[in-house]
């Protein structure tokens, strides 16, 4: 005896076997935020993530020039020209 042959089910144009798409799921969702408030937060959040980002150029640029002390003018003075820098 021979064992029974296995065929793949097949697809019919225009139809979807996969599952719906789901929406990009928030963070703050699993606090049980939603509506209005979910949003502020989420924008808030926004603008927390671009202050820090701001505050570490910052302090990386301060870190820089004291590590080279006035040294990071002319270290840079090629960059004056905004074709070769």
């Amino acid at each position: 005896m021979s064992a029974p042959s296995i065929q793949a089910p097949q697809r019919v144009a225009g139809t979807v076997d996969e599952a719906p798409a789901k929406r990009p799921v928030s963070p703050f969702e699993r606090f049980g935020l939603s509506g209005r408030t979910l949003d502020a937060v989420n924008w808030l959040s926004v603008a927390l993530a671009i202050y820090v980002l701001i505050t570490a150029v910052n302090v990386i640029g301060t870190g820089f020039g004291i590590a080279t002390g006035d040294q990071a003018e002319s270290l840079f003075a090629f960059a004056t020209n905004p074709i070769i820098g």
